[in-house]
């Protein structure tokens, strides 16, 4: 397999991530959701219980959290924390806290990148973000974090969503926080991650899932994550009533279009799709409608 810019080594595997391939467009990189007859899916070979699946992310809620600061340094607006918490796997997460200035009440925000990077890949986004009053977490997957250990694919597909959900514990502990107005932007594989946390954790209200991936089984990894259990396609129908935006990229090589609409055709609703006429990190307008999707959503103030 070639090896195209979601491939990552981690320890002695490799992650990767693929996303769309497809034509067309509009000028403002935007093109409409197709209007024909939609793709049929061949079933799933293998029914699962949901209480069994969501069973696979338990941890205990209650655990401390132990934030430790490394710096903090004020822009625009707005604080950046440098802090790492505590994982139920024993590590500790690394992650960013964005803060705006005032009380608050806030809405709250949590970015996952995709595989080839890391909590920086959203910074820009999220001080944007925050400044609209919200505060918001980027954090690193384990496997991009100091001294990560070689865990199996499996186990650490499962850590990273148990993970995601830590941090809203962490969003869950700050008074400034008003937990009714949750956000969770994930990218790739943080996308793919995010189409399973949409279906266990019920405290995010709306989701934007970036060129994700329905069954991360079937990826064209080196080693993918293998037990069929941990595939997003499983999860997201079980997402409302919290609200799923799929982002896709007409120019990526590295997912089908089938792929991608029975991401979005097993979603709950609400739900909404777009395309845009791009390569897989997606473009600037993408961003912007991101934004405004999530100013609706959370209440923000929508500036554009």
């Amino acid at each position: 397999m070639k090896c195209g810019p979601l491939l990552r080594s981690v320890s002695c595997l490799s992650l990767a991530m693929l996303v769309l391939v497809a034509c067309g467009g509009t000028q403002d990189g935007r093109t409409p959701t197709p209007t024909a007859t939609p793709a049929t899916f061949a079933p799933a070979t293998v029914e699962y219980a949901y209480p069994e699946l969501v069973s696979l992310f338990d941890y205990d809620p209650l655990a401390s959290l132990d934030v430790q600061e490394r710096s903090v340094r004020h822009e625009n607006g707005v604080q950046v924390h440098d802090i790492s918490y505590a994982s139920p796997s024993g590590s500790r997460v690394t992650a960013y806290l964005i803060v705006p200035d005032g009380e608050g009440p806030f809405a709250g925000a949590i970015f996952m990148h995709w595989a080839e990077g890391g909590r920086d890949e959203f910074l820009n986004e999220a001080l944007q973000i925050a400044q609209l009053g919200t505060v918001c977490i980027l954090l690193d997957a384990p496997f991009r974090r100091p001294g990560s250990s070689e865990l199996l694919a499996d186990e650490m597909y499962v850590q990273t969503v148990i993970e995601v959900r830590r941090t809203v514990d962490l969003l869950a502990s700050r008074p400034d926080v008003d937990m009714n107005r949750l956000g969770y932007v994930g990218h790739s594989y943080g996308a793919t991650i995010g189409g399973v946390v949409a279906g266990v954790e019920k405290r995010i209200r709306a989701y934007v899932l970036m060129a994700g991936h329905p069954r991360i089984s079937e990826a064209e990894f080196s080693a993918p994550p293998s037990d069929p259990r941990l595939d997003a396609i499983h999860y997201i129908g079980h997402a409302s009533p919290s609200a799923l935006f799929f982002q896709f990229a007409e120019r990526d090589e590295y997912i089908t279009r089938q792929a991608a609409l029975e991401f979005y055709e097993a979603g709950s609703d609400p739900k909404t799709i777009q395309w845009y006429d791009t390569s897989h990190e997606l473009n600037d307008q993408a961003r912007l409608d991101r934004i405004e999707w999530l100013s609706t959503q959370l209440g923000l103030e929508q500036t554009r």
